[in-house]
């Protein structure tokens, strides 16, 4: 589809950063399901000071999704893209938060989903996102 795609990432020891966007449906008569769409991810993980010989090491990570796109997306239909109805512009804005520690291969955190509480839809056919926070404990695997 015509349109423009970027992307950008940061990697260091103790911050890590990407961000992805894109644009499209740009002076085009053949229109795609989505208008535009940009993607944060932030982790940040201090290793200095007391905590760079700890036994653990604190964290948060930040993630935004934003979406702007056509209801012509339809999940109970096959195929689930119909551009022959009357397609609506609407947007949507999911935004998660996590905070935590890292323990010997472990991670314990808790895990805020849609930490604004919008209501978060994926096309006009669907249930919202609902906002949840759970306590998460992952075993990594680092080779």
């Amino acid at each position: 589809k015509p349109g423009i795609r970027w992307g950008m990432n940061m990697d260091y020891s103790w911050l890590r950063l990407s961000q992805k966007s894109g644009i499209y449906n740009i002076i085009s008569d053949d229109v795609g399901p989505i208008d535009m769409f940009n993607h944060i991810s932030l982790l940040f993980s201090p290793n200095i000071w007391r905590w760079r010989t700890a036994r653990f090491q604190p964290f948060i990570s930040v993630e935004s999704i934003y979406l702007q796109s056509l209801t012509g997306i339809d999940p109970t239909k096959i195929p689930i893209i119909d551009l022959d109805q009357d397609l609506e512009s609407y947007t949507s804005h999911l935004l998660n938060l996590e905070l935590g520690i890292l323990v010997n291969r472990f991670k314990v955190s808790s895990h805020w989903i849609n930490l604004l509480g919008e209501s978060v839809l994926n096309s006009s056919r669907t249930h919202t996102i609902h906002p949840v926070q759970q306590l998460v404990v992952v075993w990594q695997f680092l080779n």
